[in-house]
């Protein structure tokens, strides 16, 4: 038997949220019919903020983010992406229990960090609708930015 067997899941963008001057898209990837963990509570609104804080004093941001919560098997994954310079990506990687969704444990320089296969899904699409949105829009980069905000990427692959 393979322990490693491909598994669908569900992707689902559950809504955008403002976090200071910042745009947000959040997306959520489980196994389940309904989400375990996506209660929004103080200890995920205080991770956006100090990392879209950091972002704005390393300057050269959209204020555009997008931001995945898995509920995979072992524990949750919070993957939290935004664009800077035209054509990069940051993220930032968390980990954190089923038992305390809340106490969020930063990964981004370990060996445990790496996008998987269901999140990979999501950064393509919102790579494809970078590029098509913002980068190649020929006119203000606000209404192109509008335009990316407004696309939700739902699945079960």
């Amino acid at each position: 038997m393979n322990d490693h067997e491909y598994k669908k899941r569900h992707i689902e963008w559950m809504e955008n949220i403002a976090i200071d001057s910042w745009s947000v898209k959040l997306y959520r990837i489980t196994k389940q019919e309904s989400s375990r963990s996506m209660k929004r509570n103080d200890g995920f609104t205080q991770l956006l903020k100090q990392n879209v804080n950091q972002a704005d004093q390393e300057g050269h941001s959209y204020n555009v983010a997008f931001v995945i919560v898995h509920e995979a098997s072992e524990a949750i994954f919070t993957l939290i992406n935004w664009w800077v310079e035209g054509n990069m990506l940051i993220t930032k990687m968390y980990i954190s229990s089923f038992e305390s969704p809340e106490d969020y444990e930063e990964i981004t320089n370990s060996n445990r960090a790496g996008a998987c296969i269901w999140e990979l899904a999501v950064i393509s699409y919102e790579r494809n609708a970078w590029v098509t949105d913002v980068l190649q829009h020929k006119g203000a980069i606000d209404h192109g930015i509008k335009t990316y905000l407004e696309k939700q990427y739902i699945d079960y692959i």
